[in-house]
C-alpha cells in the first residue's frame, strides 16, 4: 500500500498560465559581479552534462579567499545543473550597500551564449508596479480620481458601469482575465508575431461574464492593467511607455528598462524558453486547441520540445499588464523605491500598504496597488512577481533583513522558488563558503538508448510527515518511442527519510500527466540508507538487477481528488528493466549522511520497462498493486480497474 500523499497546491489548469505574459502570481519564497556559463544540458536535451570545471572554481585553495559573491555564483550554477534550465540572473542589495549582480548559464541555447548580469528579460507582471506608479502619480496630481468610474476616462466600456479606477489597480473590479479566453489563445496562435491593440485585448475579456460585483472581492486579472494603461494614454495624450520612461525610468536613472510595444529585435534580450508539452497539458486545453501548437513555426522550436518565446508572440498583447523589458539591477532600484513609497505621496503610500486578501491562480495572496505581500522565513516580503513566455521574474523587499533582490529565469516552468531561501540565507549570514561543484561524471548520461530515464535531484531530506516540507530541485527526463527526451516532472520534488528500519530515503517528483483520466505523472525512487555507503571513491553506485529490497523505482500516473489536492488513484506505468543495472551518482559522498536536514545531491540513470506484465510483476515484488485507489476511510486498496492505464509509449 502507498504510504505517501501528494502535496499539490495549484490546479493543473493554472500552471500553463505561468508562461503567459503578466501572469505574475509567482511565489516569493524564491530570491540573490559574476557571470558564467552553466551546464550544457540545461536545455532539457538528452546529452550528457558538459564538463565546465576549471581551475578557478569558487572555494579552491588558491591565493584569493572565497567571498559571498563566490557563494552566490556557485549556488546559481549548481541550481542550473539540477533544474536543467538554461540560465538565471540575480541582483541583491542589503541596506544601502551596492547592488551585487550575478549570472549563470545560457542566454541563448542555439548560440551557446553565456548569460550576463545586464542582459534583459521580459519581466511579465513585474510591469504592473510601473503602471500603478504612473496611475498613482496622476492621482496625486489631480489628473485622475481613483474613486471615479472607469467610464469617466474610457466611456466606451459601459459593459462595466460600476468599476472605478481604484477597483482596477487593486484587482477588485471583477472584470475577467482575457488570458483565460480560449478564443484569445486561438487567435494568438493563428496570428503569431502580429501586434494586438489594447482594445482588442479587452474585447476578449468582454466575451466573458463579470466574476463578482466591483469592490466585493479580489481576483487577479490582467485586463485591469491593460485598462489602466489605456486610461494613462487617454488622460495624458502620451503613449504609456513614454509616461513610464518620463516618470520612473528617467528620475531613477534606470539603465535598460522600457515598455516594449514594437516587438523589435533587441541585441541584449535574453531568450526565454518553455516546454510546449508541459505547458499545453498543464493548461488542461482541449485536444483541438492543443493541436494549434503545431502552428508554431519550426524556427521557434528547439529539439522538438522547447519553444523559444522571445519573439513568438508580439509583446503588445500584454501592454501595460506585462510588456516591460528590464534587467535585475534596474528592477532592484525601482522596486525598492516603489515599496518604500518614494514615488508617490505619503497619503497614496498609506493606500499602497493597505492590503486585501486576493486570489491569484487559485492561490491566496495579500494584494494592494500592484504590490504583493507574502510571508517568508525571513519576515514579510513586498514586491511583485511576473511571467512571460519563457521568462520568470521575482523582485521583492524584505524589511526585517533589509534585503532587496531580483531573480530572473529564462525557462518556464522554472523551479527558482526552491533555490531562493538558500540564496537569502547566504546573503543574511554573509556566508563565504561556496558549495563544491557538483556534476555527474562526464559519461554518466551517455549510455545506450535503453537507459531511458535520467534523474537529477537536489534537496534537503524531510521527515516523512513534514507539514511544511523543504522541496527540492529536480530534472527528470524520459526517452520515449518518439526519440525525444521528455521533461516529465516539474513540481513537488521531495526527499523524505522513513524513520522505520531499515532506514530509507525516498525521492518523489511530480508534474502534469498526458494521460486522460490522470492529473499527474510522477517518479518514486526509494533507496535504502546503506546503499549510499557503496559509492566508490568517485561517488558512483551500481545497482545490479533484482535489488528491489535496497533500491526500487517506478514511474506513475496519479489522479487527484475533486479538490485537486490529494491523490486518490495511483498506477505504476514503468519499472526498471530487470536485465540491466541502474546507476546512481552521489555528490559529497565523503560528507553525506542520510539524515533529516541533510542535503541530498543525486543523479540517476536507469533503463525503464513499460511492459504491462513486467509492471504488474514488479509491483508484486514490492507488495503493492499496480493500481491502487484510496478508500472512503483513507486506506489504499487495489483498484477495480487494474491493470494501469498509460499512454506514455
Amino acid at each position: 500500500m502507498f504510504k505517501w500523499l501528494l502535496r499539490v497546491a495549484l490546479p493543473l489548469a493554472a500552471v500553463f498560465l505561468l508562461i503567459v505574459a503578466a501572469a505574475g502570481c509567482t511565489s516569493d519564497d524564491n530570491a540573490g559581479g559574476h557571470n558564467g556559463a552553466g551546464d550544457d544540458d540545461t536545455h532539457q536535451n538528452g546529452d550528457d552534462d558538459a564538463d565546465n570545471d576549471d581551475d578557478s572554481q569558487p572555494g579552491d585553495d588558491d591565493a584569493n579567499p572565497p567571498t559571498l559573491d563566490d557563494t552566490i555564483q556557485a549556488m546559481l550554477e549548481e541550481y542550473l545543473v539540477f533544474s536543467g534550465e538554461p540560465g538565471v540572473t540575480f541582483a541583491v542589495q542589503r541596506g544601502d550597500d551596492a547592488i551585487f549582480s550575478h549570472a549563470a548559464g545560457l542566454s541563448n541555447i542555439l548560440e551557446n551564449k553565456p548569460m550576463m548580469p545586464d542582459y534583459l528579460f521580459r519581466v511579465g507582471s513585474c510591469s504592473k508596479p510601473f503602471t500603478a506608479t504612473v496611475i498613482m502619480q496622476l492621482a496625486d496630481e489631480g489628473v485622475i480620481d481613483l474613486d471615479a468610474l472607469m467610464t469617466t476616462y474610457l466611456p466606451q466600456y459601459t459593459v462595466w458601469p460600476n468599476v472605478t479606477v481604484r477597483h482596477l489597480v487593486r484587482m477588485q473590479s471583477g472584470i475577467p482575465d482575457y488570458l483565460f479566453s480560449p478564443v484569445f489563445w486561438i487567435n494568438c496562435l493563428l496570428r503569431l508575431g502580429e501586434p494586438m491593440s489594447p482594445e482588442t485585448v479587452v474585447m476578449y475579456a468582454m466575451m466573458q461574464p463579470i466574476e463578482f460585483e466591483p469592490g466585493e472581492d479580489c481576483s487577479y486579472s490582467n485586463t485591469n492593467f491593460v485598462l489602466l494603461g489605456m486610461i494613462i494614454e487617454a488622460v495624458t495624450g502620451h503613449a504609456a511607455g513614454f509616461e513610464i520612461w518620463n516618470r520612473i525610468v528617467k528620475p531613477l536613472d534606470l539603465q535598460h528598462t522600457f515598455l516594449d510595444i514594437e516587438g523589435n529585435e533587441i541585441e541584449t534580450l535574453t531568450h526565454g524558453y518553455a516546454d510546449a508539452e508541459l505547458a499545453g497539458i498543464a493548461l488542461g486545453l482541449p485536444a483541438d486547441l492543443l493541436d494549434l501548437i503545431s502552428l508554431i513555426p519550426p524556427e521557434y522550436i528547439i529539439e522538438g520540445l522547447l519553444f523559444d518565446g522571445t519573439y513568438l508572440f508580439h509583446p503588445s498583447f500584454s501592454f501595460t499588464a506585462g510588456g516591460v523589458v528590464s534587467y535585475a539591477d534596474d528592477l532592484v532600484k525601482f522596486m525598492k523605491a516603489y515599496v518604500n513609497g518614494e514615488l508617490v505621496s505619503e497619503e497614496m503610500y498609506e493606500g499602497m500598504m493597505d492590503f486585501s486578501p486576493c486570489v491569484c491562480l487559485d492561490k491566496p495572496v495579500d494584494y494592494s496597488m500592484a504590490m504583493m505581500r507574502r510571508p517568508t522565513e525571513f519576515g514579510l516580503s513586498y514586491g511583485h512577481g511576473g511571467m512571460h513566455f519563457g521568462y520568470t521574474s521575482n523582485t521583492y523587499f524584505i524589511p526585517d533583513i533589509d534585503v532587496m533582490y531580483s531573480l530572473l529565469d529564462n525557462f518556464i516552468p522554472d523551479q527558482s522558488d526552491f533555490m531562493l531561501p538558500e540564496l537569502l540565507r547566504a546573503v543574511v549570514e554573509n556566508d563565504a563558503t561556496p558549495p563544491a561543484p557538483c556534476r555527474p561524471p562526464e559519461d554518466f548520461f551517455t549510455r545506450p538508448d535503453e537507459y531511458n530515464l535520467q534523474v537529477r535531484f537536489r534537496g534537503a531530506i524531510n521527515t516523512a510527515n513534514a507539514e511544511e516540507p523543504d522541496y527540492g530541485v529536480s530534472s527528470t527526463k524520459v526517452l520515449l518511442d518518439d526519440g525525444q527526451w521528455h521533461a516529465y516532472y516539474i513540481d513537488n520534488d521531495l526527499a523524505t527519510l522513513d524513520g522505520l528500519l531499515p532506514l530509507r530515503v525516498q525521492v518523489e517528483t511530480y508534474g502534469p500527466s498526458s494521460d486522460t483520466g490522470f492529473n499527474l505523472r510522477g517518479l518514486v525512487l526509494n533507496i535504502r540508507a546503506r546503499v549510499f555507503d557503496e559509492a566508490d571513491e568517485d561517488g558512483l553506485i551500481t545497482i545490479e538487477p533484482g535489488r528491489a529490497d535496497d533500491v526500487y523505482l517506478y514511474l506513475t500516473n496519479v489522479a487527484l481528488d475533486e479538490n485537486g489536492v490529494d491523490a486518490n488513484k495511483i498506477c505504476l506505468t514503468a519499472v526498471p528493466n530487470r536485465q540491466l543495472p541502474g546507476y546512481l551518482y552521489l555528490c559529497d559522498r565523503d560528507t553525506f549522511e542520510p539524515l533529516v536536514g541533510k542535503t541530498l545531491k543525486l543523479f540517476g540513470a536507469f533503463a525503464m520497462d513499460w511492459d504491462e506484465d513486467n509492471v504488474v510483476e514488479y509491483a508484486d515484488t514490492l507488495g503493492i498493486a499496480a493500481c491502487e485507489c484510496k478508500g472512503e476511510e483513507g486506506q489504499w486498496n487495489p483498484c477495480p480497474d487494474t491493470p494501469p492505464d498509460d499512454d506514455t509509449n
